[in-house]
């Protein structure tokens, strides 16, 4: 077939599953391509310019989530600069959800796949290589007529049996997913490779858009196939079954468990499965003894009302019994709730911390994230809550499903029944009760503190052992950058934090590691006086975060006053839920003690001038005396390093300009550094 496609993938870290099937099929209709991976590139829209001057192709295509919209209108408009008659095609889940007009007017697409883009795209670039029109009849196809109306054709599910059609991972860095793996609530660092046992859902919860409507299976020896084939190519440890659901039913998961054991394939397994799947302990056990090391169920809410809202199909008892069952099986599970949700008031809110913090889940929360193709986009559309789609868009990508984020307060959507002035507090207190539950409950043993210095950059290194297991486990995380300080305490629970081995979760509480001298006393000291103490943070950045998130220092939140910014670069009058104080503010507020948090001489200073001719505070440290001396003294040489390397950089660059205007004074064509079109060199 003559012509050729661009396709190029949006700048994210995760398995792109859909990007490789979408190679393998183009290469398996002889379709010839060239592909550009935002992630690993240097410089993408650099990547993509170059291409496209070759003039060589019928189109150009990207696709994926709504949240990613922005990165569609670059490139969108990358092409149109570059070549302003290539088509634009876009598929994935964004051509479902996203209203007309986004899609036609705000992005600028010429066409849309809806569902498999293997049933649409080799017949839409043949068409379009041929120079035909009348593309209306492709299934799936998204187009606007001659008058601009807009035409979505029924979509044409694919035929998962037909044809055992492999993933073209050949096309990537699978070395670079490989050690970049994570999963949202599963863990990081697990070394897997994605496998689907088939596509859709059968669920039609509010919350979710699923990207093909209902589940259909693949043949279970195609599955085989392919982990034979990744097994004897690739460099992995684990296979992730990647699809939204495992399977849909008990009978269905354990005739795969059969298959799978007597395969012996060997690699271990994880699979996010559903509660209303019937699994019991017998069948959990079915799957540990086939593989499985661990499975993930979503279970959302720990109230029976919010459930029923959601459209879950499950009841809080039953995800009583599901982590019940998999613990009696041995099978450690995770799961994840949701913040925010529609109709849930504060009680229902307490009731999924209560949950998961009684059945000890290893979880997660997830702010509700309301976008378009959604039941509760919908609902939230027409009580007037949303009036136009990209300005929601706009702000709602800002925060995704992420409580922690400082400006939160500035764009987040609320569409549960607490009122918005309180929606903040409460939801940070019960996630604060979970994470601080985790701490006492999976703390890293035997911990061991070190700093490690380079020219420019610093980094915390945490070594211990796993609570569960005793297998060997690390943090790493930095502490400077240039002359910035990052932060000391890290991110303690962070959700993508287990253990390689045992897939547990991990608790790295740096005032209990040995090597920096002193700090768990310090932490006593702290303790005592915070308790029952107003206080103010100083200084805002990731310490401050993590003192919001989990309760290290047994701090009375409810006489937190707010926290002040030393920098005046911060633009917000709210930190996550934290009022933001200005110097005018604090004799005000009037607290018992501040907190430093900014280890720099001048936060210290910034708040003695604040307090000057009037009762200072006590002033409080996140760390001793002997650490913030040495912290400060790092920080001194890195900027002395930085200031060495500005002034040779800056003298090196000087230089060249000398040099290059000499060039320029003694060129024949009076062109700086030019020589005559046809002069040759001497």
């Amino acid at each position: 077939m003559n012509g050729r496609l661009l396709i190029i993938k949006p700048d994210y870290d995760s398995w792109p599953m859909g990007f490789a099937y979408v190679l393998a099929c183009l290469e398996s209709h002889g379709i010839p391509f060239d592909f550009v991976d935002a992630s690993r590139s240097d410089d993408w829209k650099e990547d993509v310019a170059r291409l496209l001057e070759s003039n060589r192709y019928v189109a150009a295509a990207s696709g994926g989530l709504i949240g990613f919209y922005a990165f569609f209108k670059e490139v969108r408009d990358l092409v149109k600069r570059c070549q302003p008659r290539l088509p634009f095609v876009l598929g994935g889940n964004i051509t479902r959800d996203a209203s007309d007009r986004l899609l036609f007017g705000h992005i600028g697409a010429d066409y849309g796949l809806q569902g498999e883009a293997e049933k649409t795209l080799p017949a839409l670039v043949g068409a379009l290589a041929r120079g035909e029109g009348g593309l209306g009849a492709l299934p799936g196809l998204v187009s606007r007529d001659p008058s601009g109306h807009v035409i979505r054709n029924p979509v044409d599910r694919l035929d998962l049996k037909a044809r055992n059609l492999l993933p073209a991972w050949h096309h990537f860095d699978v070395a670079f997913y490989v050690d970049r793996s994570c999963c949202a609530y599963i863990g990081s660092h697990l070394r897997f490779m994605p496998v689907l046992t088939g596509r859709g859902c059968v669920g039609h919860c509010s919350f979710c858009s699923p990207s093909l409507g209902g589940f259909r299976k693949r043949p279970i020896e195609h599955v085989l196939e392919e982990i034979r084939f990744l097994s004897s190519r690739y460099d992995y440890d684990r296979i992730l079954f990647y699809n939204e659901m495992f399977y849909p039913t008990r009978a269905e998961i354990a005739e795969f468990c059969s298959r799978y054991k007597k395969s012996e394939v060997g690699k271990p397994w994880i699979a996010s499965v559903r509660m209303d799947a019937g699994l019991d302990e017998g069948a959990l056990r079915q799957m540990k003894d086939a593989g499985c090391i661990s499975v993930s169920a979503g279970f959302e809410s720990g109230s029976d009302k919010v459930l029923k809202l959601m459209n879950k199909r499950s009841s809080s008892s039953q995800v009583r019994s599901f982590f019940r069952s998999c613990r009696a099986a041995g099978l450690p599970a995770c799961g994840a709730f949701i913040v925010g949700n529609e109709g849930e008031a504060e009680e229902d809110l307490k009731a999924s911390v209560d949950l998961a913090i009684e059945e000890e889940i290893n979880s997660g929360e997830s702010l509700l994230y309301v976008y378009p193709g959604t039941a509760v986009y919908e609902r939230a559309v027409k009580k007037g809550l949303i009036r136009d789609e990209l300005e929601h868009l706009e702000r709602a990508t800002q925060t995704y499903t992420g409580l922690f984020l400082p400006r939160l307060r500035d764009t987040y959507l609320n569409v549960s029944e607490i009122p918005d002035d309180r929606f903040l507090d409460v939801a940070t207190r019960e996630v604060r009760r979970y994470n601080t539950f985790l701490l006492g409950r999976y703390p890293v043993g035997r911990l061991a503190c070190a700093l490690e210095f380079g020219d420019n950059d610093g980094f915390v290194n945490l070594r211990g052992t796993c609570h569960e297991c005793g297998a060997p486990v690390e943090d790493r995380y930095p502490l400077f950058f240039d002359d910035r300080y990052q932060g000391l305490l890290g991110q303690v629970v962070a959700e993508q934090s287990v253990c390689p081995a045992c897939v547990s979760r991990l608790a790295f509480n740096i005032y209990s590691s040995e090597g920096l001298g002193g700090m768990a006393d310090h932490a006593s000291v702290l303790r005592e006086r915070l308790r029952s103490a107003s206080t103010v943070l100083v200084g805002i950045g990731r310490d401050a975060l993590t003192l919001l998130r989990v309760d290290l220092l047994g701090m009375n939140y409810d006489k937190l006053e707010g926290i002040v910014d030393v920098t005046g670069s911060y633009e917000s009058r709210f930190f996550v839920n934290c009022p933001v104080l200005r110097p005018d503010d604090l004799g005000r507020v009037n607290p018992d003690c501040l907190l430093m948090l900014d280890v720099r001489p001048e936060a210290e200073a910034f708040i003695r001038r604040a307090f000057k001719g009037v009762r200072m505070p006590d002033l409080l440290y996140l760390v001793d005396g002997n650490l913030r001396q040495r912290l400060q003294a790092i920080r001194r040489q890195a900027r002395r390093r930085l200031a060495y390397y500005g002034f040779t950089g800056a003298l090196r660059n000087g230089l060249r300009r000398i040099t290059r205007r000499r060039e320029g004074a003694a060129s024949p064509s009076g062109a700086p550094g030019r020589r005559p079109i046809g002069e040759e060199t001497p």
